[in-house]
């Protein structure tokens, strides 16, 4: 399945002068979470304040007036062999095979999805150090 939006009315989270939107993609085992300025909105622009974009265990976030930022949720299992809660690491290498992997899917689902050719341009402005070792 395509990435796709989940409508606002499932969204639980409100937050002042902000709107939250989610998309999904089961497929690709990709999560793209956007906060965007309520005012801009009611102008029909979009004006992205924060986005995080998750691919299985690494996740990608960006904050207005920073730099995009690379974490790993580590999930182990305990000694008794049930799953632990996740842990999030912040890295300061980014993993260049999920950054590219990344890059090359907002890259074509930004055709589609207005949103994400910003999103794409975070990534291409914020060519990270890089590091395979996750």
């Amino acid at each position: 399945m395509p990435l796709y939006e989940i409508k606002k009315e499932a969204l639980k989270q409100k937050i002042k002068n902000q709107v939250f939107r989610f998309f999904q993609d089961n497929k690709n085992q990709i999560d793209i979470y956007l906060w965007e300025n309520e005012k801009f909105l009611q102008n029909k622009k979009s004006k992205i304040e924060k986005f995080q974009i998750s691919h299985k265990n690494h996740i990608f976030e960006w904050i207005a007036k920073s730099r995009l930022k690379y974490a790993y949720a580590a999930q182990e299992d305990n000694i008794l062999g049930i799953k632990r809660t996740s842990t999030m690491t912040m890295k300061n290498n980014f993993n260049q095979i999920e950054y590219n992997y990344l890059t090359n899917y907002l890259k074509e689902e930004s055709k589609i999805i207005h949103e994400l050719k910003f999103i794409y341009s975070i990534f291409l402005k914020n060519k990270p150090n890089f590091s395979n070792d996750i």
